[in-house]
């Protein structure tokens, strides 16, 4: 929130209470259908992993690396070197409130991934907003994004999140790190905490997911967000965020909503520019392909949101997290 503004505000407490303004407590709902994430061991179907046979031999590959020169010299998790200079797309434009962003592999317990690989990808996301989202503390994901950020000298925000699963250590482990987190990079630069994927004010609103043909989408969109969140918030002198929003450019067929990447498109033609200029705060779902998901989360997590596909530096439309930027 935009109360979290002085580090001086936050105590550490087992009620996770930040500031007098943001309190977050240990009554929330956690789904028993969601997976263990402590159970995962196995990186062997991570498709970014196959080169390290399991992370502390990518981790060793990756200190040696690091160490092998007097100067800083970051890599991404396939050996690519990586500088901190951003070149300018054009056809980038830096039209979204904000998004979401899901980390290469890093996805505990595995975290095969690099600071190297944050860089690169806050140099596109940074030509596309001024603020990200991430999920959860593990695999120093919302650290990386800060220092990323920092170290490119940026003008942008984050909002970290404490992920919640059927596990008591899950939470307790994210907890720390959060407060890890704000004790090393202080407060300045978050604009709110997120504990579990919503809450009060935080709402994800997906039309895909419900059914809605893509011709209704954003329309659907809003009518949900000012019946349900909207009311709720203002009841309560709040203010709301639309925590995810997009649509998917492969999977099942919902209803009368289908993915596709041209429905893709339709969505961010009649969603981005009307949401902007209605005032709403939404991070758009998502940043990049996360086909790590699926690996250890099951194959409904493979519904591919991605603005982008892959990281390269070719742009021609819609296909890899490259420059090939899907839409706008």
């Amino acid at each position: 929130s935009n109360n979290l503004s002085n580090s001086n505000n936050i105590s550490k407490s087992d009620n996770l209470s930040i500031s007098d303004n943001l309190s977050i407590s240990n009554n929330l709902s956690i789904s028993d259908s969601l997976p263990n994430s402590d159970n995962y061991s196995n990186s062997n179907n991570l498709p970014y992993s196959d080169n390290y046979s399991n992370r502390d031999n990518f981790l060793n590959s990756y200190s040696k690396r690091q160490s092998s020169s007097n100067n800083t010299q970051y890599y991404t998790w396939d050996n690519k070197t990586v500088n901190l200079t951003i070149i300018p797309n054009a056809a980038y434009k830096k039209i979204f409130y904000g998004i979401d962003y899901g980390p290469v592999n890093a996805i505990y317990p595995l975290c095969v991934n690099t600071l190297g690989d944050f860089i690169e990808d806050v140099k596109i996301i940074s030509q596309l907003t001024n603020r990200v989202r991430v999920y959860g503390m593990d695999c120093n994901i919302a650290d990386y994004t800060m220092e990323a950020i920092l170290l490119l000298n940026l003008n942008m925000t984050l909002v970290p999140t404490i992920w919640i699963d059927n596990n008591d250590t899950t939470y307790q482990r994210q907890f720390d790190l959060l407060f890890n987190f704000i004790g090393k990079y202080g407060v300045d630069k978050i604009d709110g905490i997120s504990v579990g994927n919503e809450d009060a004010v935080w709402v994800n609103i997906h039309p895909y997911w419900y059914g809605v043909n893509i011709t209704d989408a954003a329309s659907w969109t809003f009518n949900t967000y000012n019946e349900s969140v909207v009311k709720l918030a203002e009841s309560a002198s709040k203010d709301s965020f639309i925590s995810e929003v997009g649509w998917p450019t492969d999977g099942d067929i919902h209803g009368s909503a289908a993915p596709s990447v041209q429905n893709l498109q339709i969505f961010l033609d009649t969603f981005v520019c009307s949401a902007n200029s209605k005032g709403i705060k939404y991070y758009y779902f998502e940043t990049f392909d996360v086909p790590w998901k699926a690996a250890l989360l099951g194959p409904e997590q493979s519904d591919e949101y991605h603005i982008y596909q892959e990281r390269s530096d070719e742009y021609h439309g819609y296909q890899e997290r490259s420059d090939e930027y899907h839409g706008y």
